[in-house]
């Protein structure tokens, strides 16, 4: 449940910023930054979780 939890939260976060970043910053490197956005956020919550579970 905890695993479904975050993989949600970074699909609805990589879905809500496909528009924002493309329209900032383009295709080619709006790209990246939704990849980058969307990996850091997956890293950071799960190691607050196993932060707090530890």
């Amino acid at each position: 449940m905890l695993i479904g939890g975050i993989v949600t939260l970074a699909l609805s976060t990589f879905e809500w910023s496909i528009p924002f970043q493309y329209g900032i910053w383009g295709a080619s490197f709006g790209s990246k930054v939704i990849v980058l956005n969307t990996t850091l956020k997956m890293v950071f919550i799960s190691g607050a979780v196993v932060w707090f579970l530890v």
